[in-house]
């Protein structure tokens, strides 16, 4: 066995959407009601669990096992999922590095990010089910009770035993279309930088909150830099540790759970270039679990903004005496404006740990040869953008 495609139908009472599928699992009502799967390409089988069937011990064995890649689309919820339904303890999952996302690939080539949608635009011979909507509602979720269902708070296979053959077949056609997609983006295969940043593993996971927690506690992103090359900590690509792979990291909203699709593009003539707008991104919220709260996220990115500001113009036109007024220009604030700005200026600067330091005289070096860190950031604003690529531009002199 080198591939297993798969899709799950399940049930609990707690709200997909609102809440992501961490939360999801977690509920004591949820479970896997059908497991859709094909081995190597070949026809879907259905394994009915809502009414007793199981599901065979050399797929179970073949889930967790990281030679067999695994394809689904949207690829986390089926790893989630199963994690529970395999009795993984809260907080710990099947290893990412073996399954692959077919959606990830559809949004690599511009497609929408449904299963229906990107079947609709590739014209695939099998596609979704329009009924899928309306039996997930009936089987997937809880329900008013009625009078006329019983009081009952959720729908069985035996309420509607049509309706439940429907679910089946619409389970396995959806493993169908998955397949159909893989068929039709085979000449085109997803990065292998875009795998690595879909999966991220616990060693990197470490060493990111490490460096969140450093940002915040006041270092600066050479501080950083320098004490994860002093203790030989590998970088994700086994590079040497720079500021701007820092101030990557730190820009990087996939470490909050978040997923930004088509940061690149592929052109007419299928090369790959960074997307500076030419086409249209999306955002894809709770896409996976979070290592850094956005409220770290935004903090951190706040306060390498405001170092930035701080060692630019802002600190220097904020140092500068002459708008007190001397013999030569007129004075355009007081002296007291003056000196709270000093005062709130060295409060920050305190704070980030940057006072009492002693200035060191050194050999003036004019660099000569430049190289520019991995652009994870992109902006709207086309003059924060260029302002975020400056910053990534780094001497090569020592």
């Amino acid at each position: 066995m080198k591939t297993l495609s798969i899709d799950i139908e399940t049930y609990s009472d707690v709200p997909l959407q609102k809440t992501g599928v961490y939360r999801y699992v977690e509920s004591p009502n949820f479970e896997i009601l059908l497991f859709a799967y094909s081995v190597d390409s070949q026809p879907v089988q259905v394994i009915d669990l809502a009414c007793g069937e199981q599901i065979p011990k050399e797929i179970l064995l073949a889930l967790e096992d990281e030679n067999v890649i695994k394809w689904a689309f949207n690829a986390t919820f089926e790893r989630i999922c199963l994690s529970r339904f395999l009795g993984y303890p809260t907080g710990e999952y099947l290893k990412p590095e073996s399954w692959h996302c077919s959606m990830i690939w559809s949004a690599t080539m511009g497609l929408p990010l449904s299963l229906e949608g990107v079947g609709a635009v590739l014209g695939l011979e099998k596609q979704k089910f329009s009924e899928g909507k309306d039996l997930i509602k009936y089987f997937c979720q809880p329900c008013a009770p009625t009078k006329a269902n019983g009081q009952r708070t959720r729908n069985r296979p035996f309420h509607a035993p049509d309706k439940w053959a429907l679910f089946k077949k619409y389970n396995i056609r959806d493993v169908e279309t998955e397949m159909g997609i893989q068929q039709r983006l085979a000449k085109f295969p997803v990065l292998a930088q875009v795998w690595e940043e879909y999966h991220l593993d616990p060693d990197q996971a470490a060493v990111v909150k490490r460096i969140f927690a450093d940002i915040l506690s006041g270092k600066s992103t050479n501080a950083i830099a320098d004490e994860l090359n002093a203790e030989k900590v590998p970088s994700k690509k086994n590079n040497h540790w720079t500021s701007s792979t820092i101030r990557g990291i730190l820009a990087n909203e996939k470490y909050t759970g978040d997923v930004i699709f088509q940061k690149a593009y592929t052109d007419e003539t299928f090369n790959r270039h960074t997307n500076y707008g030419e086409v249209d991104q999306y955002m894809a919220p709770d896409h996976h679990e979070a290592i850094i709260s956005h409220s770290d996220f935004d903090a951190a990115n706040a306060l390498v903004n405001q170092r930035t500001a701080e060692k630019g113009i802002d600190k220097r036109l904020m140092e500068t005496t002459h708008y007190l007024g001397d013999s030569f220009y007129p004075a355009i604030i007081d002296k007291d404006t003056y000196q709270k700005a000093q005062e709130e200026r060295k409060s920050r600067a305190t704070a980030l740990g940057r006072n009492n330091k002693k200035t060191q005289m050194r050999k003036l070096q004019i660099p000569t040869r430049f190289h520019m860190g991995e652009v994870a950031a992109l902006y709207d604003n086309p003059v924060k953008q260029a302002e975020y690529l400056y910053s990534l531009i780094e001497s090569e002199s020592k």
